[in-house]
C-alpha cells in the first residue's frame, strides 16, 4: 500500500473489501476520516491503473496478478470519487429535446 511516498505491506483478510481495507488503513495511519478514500490497482507492466470499487474483494484482485509482479495497490484520497452521483450529466450524453430514438408508426 502506498499513500504519497509511504509504502507498507499489509495483511488482507480473505473477504475484506476495498472499502474495508481503506477504512482500516485510514484509522491505523491517523489519516483524515472521510468517504473519498479509494484503492487504486497499479499494473506496472501494462502502465495502467484502475480504481477498485468499494465492494470488490481485495484478495481476488491480488490473486489475479500472478507471481513475480511489481503490481501494487495505492491508497488515494480521491475528492472526485462521488462526482458520478453528484453531477451525472457530466458522464451521460443528454438526449436533445424533440428528437426520438424510435421510429414513428
Amino acid at each position: 500500500m502506498s499513500d504519497g511516498n509511504m509504502i507498507k505491506t499489509v495483511r488482507v483478510e480473505r473477504s475484506q473489501t476495498a472499502w474495508d481495507l481503506c477504512l482500516s488503513l485510514v484509522l491505523k495511519n491517523d489519516l483524515p476520516i472521510g468517504g473519498n478514500w479509494t484503492l487504486v490497482e497499479q499494473i506496472i507492466n501494462n502502465s495502467c491503473e484502475r480504481t477498485l470499487e468499494d465492494h470488490e474483494v481485495v484478495i481476488k484482485v491480488y490473486k489475479s496478478w500472478g507471481s513475480n509482479t511489481q503490481n501494487r495497490l495505492s491508497l488515494i484520497n480521491n475528492n472526485k470519487k462521488w462526482q458520478f452521483l453528484e453531477t451525472p450529466e457530466m458522464f451521460f450524453l443528454l438526449q436533445r429535446s424533440g428528437s426520438s430514438t424510435r421510429e414513428d408508426s
